[in-house]
């Protein structure tokens, strides 16, 4: 009974010490990123071929070079995910983002827009000068056995600049953006406030946009949104 005992111990010593070998060798190795081509939500009367998106990774920062496909990434290095579309009438939500592989996906980003683990990737950032690019920085620490390659993908929602109801259902309002309760709650008609959008939807001559630009409430608001963004911009290198 001893013997036995001890033939289990070591097998189950030995065990544990080649799956912590291969865990140890699965963190440590490079990998490929392998981008999937982005899934469209699109709003009525807008067809794929009236979007023009890319979806870019590089590293480090977006201000340098997108990643090809023989570049790798390490567990540690840290990432900068880019969403850019071109199509003026319309603005953009970037949600359901995961990584690893199509039949065992990780996911990063969640249907709300918003980080699903914040350790990992945080919640994308939007220029608030068009609402059609966003940043999102972090890690992509998951590797898939055997592969020396991993997936990523995104889907994107988009909502007609003017379309007002859409926007503000689809504004994503992230905990690891906004710390403040009392502002989100504030802030959840922030993108129809900003002045390109009511500039596209609301000219001068219309009464609604004179009376937008003397409201003192609004210009604190707008002015409240800019100065957020420029700061959250400048510490977190977006765009």
């Amino acid at each position: 009974m001893k013997f036995i005992s001890l033939i289990f111990f070591n097998f189950l010593s030995f065990f544990i010490k080649l799956s912590l070998t291969d865990y140890t060798q699965l963190i440590n190795s490079d990998t490929h990123v392998i981008l999937e081509s982005l899934k469209y939500n699109l709003p009525k009367n807008i067809t794929t071929s009236d979007v023009d998106c890319n979806f870019t990774i590089h590293k480090e920062s977006c201000k340098n070079p997108s990643m090809t496909v023989d570049d790798t990434i390490s567990w540690h290095t840290t990432v900068c995910l880019k969403w850019k579309c071109n199509n003026p009438k319309l603005i953009i939500k970037v949600n359901k983002c995961w990584i690893g592989s199509q039949n065992n996906p990780i996911f990063i980003i969640g249907h709300d827009g918003c980080t699903v683990e914040g350790s990992m990737m945080k919640s994308p950032h939007y220029n608030i000068m068009t609402l059609r690019e966003a940043q999102s920085y972090g890690r992509l620490s998951v590797r898939v056995y055997g592969k020396d390659y991993i997936h990523l993908g995104c889907s994107i929602t988009f909502c007609h600049i003017c379309d007002e109801t859409c926007i503000i259902r689809n504004q994503p309002i992230c905990e690891d953006h906004l710390n403040d309760k009392e502002f989100k709650l504030k802030s959840k008609k922030a993108w129809t406030m900003l002045p390109f959008v009511v500039d596209y939807c609301d000219p001068v001559k219309d009464e609604h946009y004179l009376e937008f630009l003397t409201s003192s409430a609004s210009k604190h608001l707008q002015y409240t949104i800019y100065l957020i963004s420029i700061i959250y911009i400048i510490n977190n290198k977006y765009f």
